[in-house]
């Protein structure tokens, strides 16, 4: 779906074959440039890591690396959900309330 607006293909009517997507579809459109808080992103952003467990993905990947006796690698991969967190807690503490469209948060 990260092209799926491209050239406004989302609007467009699914091609036979592929109406599984129709509710996907349906439900992109009806948030499709719906502005939120930045906080309610950095809510979301801090959900979606939770629910992919990307704590536990991120130490695993930094004990594989140090299996491989990469250590400074595996000590700089480890601090990433820790930086990402401190990076989230700055964007709401200076645009918590202020609302914008996704892409604006993600460029900011």
């Amino acid at each position: 779906m990260k092209y799926a607006n491209y050239r406004g293909g989302l609007r467009r009517p699914l091609k036979e074959g592929f109406e599984r997507f129709e509710p996907l579809r349906a439900r992109a459109l009806a948030v499709q440039g719906t502005a939120k808080t930045a906080g309610e992103y950095c809510r979301l952003v801090r959900a979606l890591l939770e629910r992919f467990d990307c704590a536990s993905v991120q130490e695993s990947l930094a004990h594989a690396l140090e299996e491989q006796g990469l250590l400074a690698e595996a000590s700089y991969l480890r601090r990433g959900i820790e930086e990402l967190e401190g990076v989230l807690a700055e964007a709401e503490e200076l645009a918590g309330g202020e609302r914008m469209r996704p892409e604006e948060f993600s460029a900011a």
